[in-house]
């Protein structure tokens, strides 16, 4: 099985070649101000039909939401987002999805994208 985290994916379904690297993403979040998030982010995309487990301690559903009511679905949700997901969001998410057709074109693995404010 690959992934230990949210989701866990059937190795046998993918290979490393089967994944853009699209970004890296240097992220801070102060958090509560006793814990909080500093991290480098590898962004990655796999475009494949696979079978997925989700790691029940981890994720309370799964749906797949196409990209025309996407940003209906988050302006509607019942829970907060993850401060990297909004960032994400925000900043990069649209764009992706607008350009999966030449991810290779768009894809900046060598550069690391700074969303750390400056203090």
């Amino acid at each position: 099985m690959w992934g230990q985290g949210e989701v866990v994916i059937i190795n046998l379904q993918l290979q490393p070649k089967d994944f853009t690297l699209l970004a890296r993403i240097l992220y801070m979040d102060p958090g509560d101000g006793v814990w909080g998030e500093f991290e480098l982010d590898y962004v990655l995309i796999l475009q494949k039909d696979v079978d997925i487990k989700p790691n029940p301690d981890e994720v309370a559903d799964i749906q797949y939401v196409p990209r025309n009511k996407f940003d209906n679905f988050i302006a509607n949700l019942k829970y907060p987002v993850t401060p990297w997901f909004k960032l994400m969001y925000r900043h990069m998410l649209p764009y992706w999805w607008d350009n999966l057709h030449r991810l290779d074109e768009i894809a900046e693995p060598q550069k690391i994208r700074s969303f750390v404010k400056k203090l």
